[in-house]
């Protein structure tokens, strides 16, 4: 994914892949590192990239709330 360091992060491929392989009933893309992911809308692309692999990924916003 995305290498640093100090703080690495997943990249919305990777994630997807992991879910999908799991057999994730859902995933939800959090945590953006804000370097790379600066406005909701390049947030959004991660989501458009990630459903390409697992169709069932949401990306989170400020004040979302998820049932469990």
């Amino acid at each position: 994914g995305q290498k640093s360091l100090k703080w690495p992060h997943l990249n919305p491929e990777m994630a997807a892949e992991i879910a999908k392989k799991s057999k994730a009933k859902k995933l939800i893309l959090t945590h953006f590192d804000a370097n790379i992911y600066r406005s909701l809308k390049e947030r959004k692309e991660a989501e458009k990239i990630a459903q390409k692999i697992f169709k069932k990924t949401i990306s989170a916003f400020d004040d979302l709330k998820i049932d469990l």
